[in-house]
């Protein structure tokens, strides 16, 4: 009877090691399958229009910092919820004197906008959305995923009125008002801007 009692309680303590075992496996398993966005490859492109022909400027952000990303079970949910920040003075579009009128006589003008922050919501394989904090004003713009390998790339356009930034865009228009003439005399400065950005992720 000792005999007996022994044999099954050997039996399920050695199945229990060795479900035990498994649960480790798999769950390694499960940690090493996620995708991970890699902080330093984080780009991001604005193009905005002038004159009536809607001409593009365009221009990036040199600076731009992964503040929270949890990753995914997929290259794209694996920016799902992820955070940034983007400090303005991190601006560059080639043209010295443009880039010290958007710092100063644009995002200058706005309500604690030294940095653009935001969030990227995931919703399916190619749609999302991007939460964007900017002149004291949280608005969200859609965004389409497109991915290359392990580079994720968004877009979607900000429509600036959103943001509630009418002495801000109002002062833009004002110092760009020669550059934004057209071959008809008329200065238009548009106000949508397309925003492009990527990321590589790994597992």
């Amino acid at each position: 009877m000792r005999k007996g009692i022994i044999f099954i309680l050997s039996f399920f303590i050695l199945f229990s090691f060795e479900a035990c075992k498994k649960s480790q496996k798999d769950k390694t398993k499960s940690v090493e399958g996620i995708y991970k966005v890699v902080d330093s490859t984080a780009t991001v492109k604005w193009t905005a229009y002038k004159t009536t022909d809607k001409l593009p400027v365009s221009g990036v952000f040199n600076i731009v910092n992964i503040t929270k990303s949890v990753g995914g079970k997929t290259p794209q949910s694996a920016l799902n919820n992820l955070e940034f920040s983007i400090p303005v003075s991190s601006i560059f579009s080639k043209n010295e004197e443009r880039d010290g009128k958007l710092k100063k006589l644009f995002f200058g003008v706005m309500a604690s906008t030294s940095l653009l922050t935001g969030t990227i919501q995931v919703d399916g394989d190619n749609m999302g959305s991007l939460e964007v904090v900017m002149n004291g004003v949280t608005k969200s713009l859609p965004l389409t995923f497109t991915s290359d390998g392990n580079t994720i790339n968004f877009k979607g356009v900000m429509s600036l009125p959103d943001w509630n930034i009418g002495d801000a865009f109002e002062s833009l228009i004002k110092a760009c008002f020669d550059q934004h003439k057209g071959k008809d005399g008329i200065s238009k400065t548009w106000d949508d801007v397309l925003i492009e950005a990527s990321v590589n992720v790994s597992k």
